[in-house]
């Protein structure tokens, strides 16, 4: 079979994307590293950091990309290729050991199954939305209102597309490293983690409403939902970590693995929902949410029974 061009460049594509999931391992030793240059008390803001620097390098990725394609594909390409080597000297060079090896793993990762749920069930809710959003905004939202600037339909979907995309990442990335840290330590990260998958669950609810209510309604409820999924990203992130104890990078590495399923089965099912009707990818991410809210809290307050009911038991043989 004779290769031709546009084959060849899927197959590079296809390639590109292998290569570049072969070197997502280096978001788990970001993670162990930075829970091994931090107390348990600064978890929270440690983590909150590595995320919101992730976040505005996902955000300002496509914008410089965007640009450098201007001149054409393969200079977004090598703009990348350059990126990630300059990555590789800085670290190489800069980036020392910050676990010494007198204290590697010595036993097997237990993390709570609930953990990996709600971490796949956030990253599946978050991919189904992201599916969905540029076609609800072109076929739910322009069809409703009046193009400024003689700008035809597509463009104006595409400049609420890229303004979405914008105001959510700022969002969070701001909450991400100043704000969602400080209420993690203040009120603990389970509680932190079941009350914003239960806020991020509402207004996914009533996200399908807001396209019909116009741009003010719909960015607000847009940037309002960045805030639930920064404190359950912040929260869940630092749950994990300190139930991990001296196994930072297996837990990192399982987290990732929960997200990934969740990344790789929302989007596949997304078109399926929203030929239904646009709104049902927003109710099953929302009911994703909710499940791993109520996982959450129940496992919360059995643990709390747990404890008083271990705490009454030791009383009582001290009394006798």
């Amino acid at each position: 079979m004779r290769l031709t061009t546009p084959l060849l460049t899927l197959l590079g594509l296809g390639l590109g994307r292998f290569l570049t999931g072969l070197g997502s391992g280096e978001s788990v030793a970001a993670w162990s590293a930075m829970a091994d240059c931090t107390s348990e008390a600064e978890r929270a803001e440690g983590l909150g950091l590595l995320r919101a620097a992730s976040g505005l390098g996902m955000l300002a990725g496509p914008i410089v990309g965007g640009v450098l394609g201007l001149w054409g594909l393969q200079w977004t390409g090598l703009g990348a290729a350059l990126a990630c080597g300059g990555s590789l000297v800085f670290t190489f060079f800069s980036f020392r050991e910050t676990r010494p090896v007198s204290l590697s793993q010595t036993s097997s990762l237990q993390l709570p199954m609930s953990l990996l749920f709600v971490t796949m069930a956030a990253a599946g809710a978050l991919a189904l939305a992201e599916a969905i959003v540029p076609l609800a905004i072109e076929h739910v939202l322009v069809p409703r209102l009046s193009l400024p600037f003689s700008l035809t339909s597509s463009q104006m979907a595409m400049l609420l597309t890229v303004g979405v995309i914008l105001a959510w990442g700022l969002t969070t990335a701001v909450f991400d490293g100043v704000f969602s840290a400080r209420v993690v330590r203040k009120w603990g990260a389970p509680t932190v983690l079941w009350m914003g998958l239960g806020f991020w669950a509402l207004l996914f609810f009533l996200t399908p409403m807001v396209y019909q209510m116009g741009i003010v309604l719909g960015g607000l409820v847009v940037a309002a939902t960045a805030i639930p999924a920064s404190l359950t990203g912040v929260s869940l992130s630092t749950w994990i970590s300190l139930k991990a104890k001296d196994q930072q990078g297996m837990a990192a590495g399982a987290a990732q693995r929960a997200a990934a399923l969740g990344e790789f089965l929302a989007p596949a099912t997304a078109g399926f929902f929203y030929e239904i009707w646009y709104g049902l990818p927003y109710w099953v991410g929302s009911l994703l949410l909710f499940l791993g809210a109520m996982a959450i809290f129940i496992g919360e307050k059995y643990d709390a029974f747990l404890d008083q009911r271990s705490a009454g038991s030791a009383q009582a043989g001290t009394g006798s």
